[in-house]
């Protein structure tokens, strides 16, 4: 079973930690798994580089990308898809400031959901704790303004 915490970042700090998307995870890691006494500090620091989303907004994208996606449970701040593959289920749950996604099985309901979110928005960041993956959805592109090309490696060209 893999589970995943996925936050929408900043594009000013998604811009300045490109290359550096170690350190976003170790915040966002350290915040889920911290005690008490030290989450509180954690949590703001989280929420200083993150960005909420319109739910309604992404609900309606989210109904409107796959017909395999469905609408599970309405409360009033959280909201539940599912997929139902043939070997597998995956479920995101839609929180005020993060999703979380766990899925069974079949990866084809994970790519589903991160196809949907990869075309909603560009800057969400994904984690998964137990097998320390991590990343972006949609990877990011930066111009480096300061550099000429050549002294740029090629692996970072537009």
């Amino acid at each position: 079973m893999a589970f995943y915490e996925i936050y929408r970042i900043q594009e000013d700090v998604a811009h300045e930690f490109f290359g550096k998307e170690f350190k976003i995870y170790q915040l966002l890691e350290e915040c889920s798994r911290s005690v008490a006494t030290h989450r509180l500090l954690l949590e703001k620091q989280v929420h200083y580089i993150t960005e909420s989303f319109s739910m309604d907004d992404l609900v309606e994208h989210l109904c409107a990308f796959s017909n395999h996606i469905s609408m599970d449970k309405t409360h009033v701040r959280r909201m539940m898809f599912q997929t139902n593959e043939e070997t597998g289920l995956t479920t995101l749950t839609i929180d005020a400031n993060v999703l979380s996604m766990s899925s069974e099985g079949c990866f084809s309901g994970e790519m589903t959901f991160f196809e949907a979110l990869r075309a909603y928005d560009g800057y969400f960041f994904a984690s998964n704790y137990s097998e320390q993956q991590y990343g972006w959805l949609k990877p990011i592109r930066v111009i480096n303004q300061l550099h000429s090309r050549d002294s740029i490696a090629p692996s970072q060209w537009i």
